[in-house]
């Protein structure tokens, strides 16, 4: 991916919310053709080609081949490959991917994990004090928050005030590859996320759920739904909160929802 990057940003097809780019559709073949090679005979779904059946084996496969498009083509070093792997039945949900891993095109730095096994970070094992011990030196200050529009401010207005006076200067970014941001979050790096868009998909959020999960942080909805989707297709999800500390979430939660606002568009 790093080698064809001036070759690869090419829009073969725009759909809303997302554009589809040669880098998306190549990278996504390759991985197939490479699962195949491993012996994976089970179902793929992909986030371009949509749901593949390799073969019977009791495995699903989830493939996100490029998160972060735009700054792939713009060469900002914030984009990432993620492949989760969880059994293949019928009603199989986000929760029950079991293991996978999330790779930094740029920056050549995997997180990774598997259930019961722990969370990884290159080859150096994540525990959960090293994320408490994140959370006090960088994590509480830090904010990733993406919105539809400018007047979606005033939902987040409340939560940000309130994270100012608890944990002083609060610093806001929107990078552009929500997997790679909610695996910072997961390690404690980040503190919180908030997505208000109703953009992201089950490929884009499942391994990144499973480094939350194993790592003790939290997630769901606005509304406080738990966000747990099926593995069987693409979903979309409306909206994410996740915070490094689970006690955290519910508050997040409370502070979005009691601010008054309305959609607008």
């Amino acid at each position: 991916m790093r080698d064809l990057r001036e070759d690869e940003g090419e829009v073969l097809e725009r759909l809303p919310g997302r554009d589809t780019t040669k880098a998306d559709w190549e990278a996504e073949g390759y991985i197939i053709d490479l699962l195949k090679q491993e012996g994976i005979r089970g179902l793929v779904v992909t986030e371009e080609r949509g749901v593949l059946e390799l073969g019977s084996d009791d495995i699903t496969v989830v493939v996100d081949p490029l998160d972060g498009s735009t700054n792939y083509v713009l060469g900002i070093p914030w984009c990432a490959v993620s492949i989760g792997f969880a059994p293949k039945r019928s009603q199989a949900r986000l929760s029950d991917v079991v293991a996978g891993a999330i790779h930094s095109v740029f920056l050549h730095v995997p997180y990774s994990f598997s259930r019961g096994e722990g969370v990884f970070v290159g080859e150096e094992r994540v525990e959960r004090s090293m994320v408490q011990d994140n959370f006090r030196r960088t994590g509480r200050n830090t904010i990733i928050l993406y919105l539809d529009f400018v007047e979606e401010l005033q939902k987040v207005e409340a939560l940000l005030q309130a994270m100012r006076r608890e944990h002083g200067v609060m610093k806001a970014r929107c990078l552009g590859s929500a997997s790679l941001e909610l695996a910072m979050v997961a390690i404690g790096r980040v503190g919180y996320f908030i997505d208000l868009r109703p953009v992201l998909r089950n490929v884009d959020v499942a391994v990144a759920f499973g480094l939350l999960r194993e790592l003790g942080g939290a997630y769901s909805n606005t509304c406080g739904e738990p966000i747990d989707v099926g593995l069987d297709r693409v979903y979309r999800i409306e909206s994410v909160i996740a915070t490094s500390r689970s006690e955290d979430l519910g508050a997040v939660r409370r502070l979005l929802t009691n601010t008054a606002w309305r959609r607008v568009g």
